[in-house]
């Protein structure tokens, strides 16, 4: 069984919506931060916020902000840069500006390296994608697998989805793991998930569906302990 058989591909992250979310909790932060943060919040579609000195006005100059924050250690402008590289894109926005940074998968591999090190989730799951379809870099399934557990097990609900999808699609298989990973990130409202699992529970005999069962039943006691 390979990628491109019945199942369906997660698509991962809202990154209008998620990004803008947590970018925003920088707010507290650092100037650098909070032209960051600004320029974020406007590229996002958020209002309302205070006019600051210095707020990059442009793709580029907000580009040039994620690399400089990135350098410092900011988790969250590694993973916008990553974000950046991967897509060519800020915040789902195309630029009609000369990007100063051109689609570059092996850049983007290398921060969402430096982010997920520091357990940014989102950049995990990104990564852990680019490392599945061996872009920017060799494929690695074990790191990818890896990954999607921490942040899977932190309560990403992308991680839970694309791990479901990963135990279902690359050997060693593990349907019962999957029925877990693909039950939780349905239930946090994931449809892609939701269709795997389903497509799942009809492939699936009567003695591992009861395994599931009782995995999933064993998952949810322990969170609520």
């Amino acid at each position: 069984m390979g990628l491109q058989d019945c199942w369906h591909l997660p698509c991962c992250v809202d990154e209008l919506i998620r990004a803008g979310v947590t970018v925003l909790s920088l707010v507290d932060g650092t100037l650098r931060h909070t032209r960051l943060v600004v320029f974020a919040a406007l590229v996002t579609g958020w209002s309302g916020l205070p006019v600051v000195a210095d707020v990059p006005q442009t793709f580029v100059e907000a580009m040039t902000w994620y690399r400089v924050e990135a350098e410092a250690g900011n988790a969250e402008a590694q993973f916008l840069l990553g974000y950046g590289y991967e897509t060519g894109m800020a915040f789902g926005h195309v630029s009609a500006e000369p990007s100063p940074f051109p689609v570059d998968p092996a850049k983007a591999r290398h921060w969402y390296s430096e982010a997920a090190a520091q357990e940014h989730d989102r950049a995990s799951v990104r990564l852990a994608r680019l490392l599945l379809e061996g872009k920017g870099g060799p494929a690695d399934p074990e790191g990818a697998r890896v990954l999607l557990e921490a942040a899977a097990g932190a309560g990403e609900r992308d991680a839970m989805s694309l791990l479901g999808f990963l135990l279902l699609t690359v050997e060693p298989y593990d349907p019962v793991g999957a029925f877990v990973w693909l039950s939780l990130a349905a239930r946090a409202g994931d449809d892609i998930a939701a269709a795997n699992l389903a497509s799942l529970e009809d492939s699936l005999d009567d003695a591992t569906r009861e395994r599931a069962a009782v995995a999933l039943e064993a998952w949810l006691e322990g969170e609520t302990r």
